[in-house]
């Protein structure tokens, strides 16, 4: 399947069973886009358990609604893992620290690197 595009991203689906969702720069993004995000994760998935990864990475203005979705939204019988991709160490080790305190439906981490999180979400594609 071809990359879908939203208003404020661009979402393909590997031959790995891994979404890639990338936030376009200078995106204002609210929860309204998210919802338009993960309607498209899920026509892309086929309804079937994926792992994804969104990057945040570009000079984007995100709500507090809508990374609140970011961080909790899918459910275990859609998402196997979810990595976020974030510019700041000290905010991905921090949310990874408040994680922990989270009773999350699945796996959520953040990362600044796009391979430390493609690696991470290897290790889901086995289950």
């Amino acid at each position: 399947m071809k990359a879908l595009r939203t208003r404020v991203s661009e979402i393909s689906l590997t031959d790995h069973s891994l979404v890639n969702v990338i936030v376009h720069k200078k995106a204002i993004v609210d929860s309204d886009d998210m919802i338009d995000v993960f309607l498209a994760v899920k026509k892309m998935a086929n309804d079937l358990p994926v792992s994804v990864l969104i990057d945040t990475r570009a000079n984007a203005a995100i709500t507090r609604r809508a990374w609140n979705m970011i961080e909790k939204s899918g459910t275990p019988a859609r998402h196997k893992a979810k990595a976020i991709i974030v510019r700041s160490v000290i905010s991905s080790r921090f949310a990874n620290f408040l994680s922990l305190m989270k009773n999350n439906k699945y796996p959520v981490k953040q990362f600044t690197s796009e391979l430390g999180a493609r690696n991470w979400l290897a290790n889901f594609e086995k289950e």
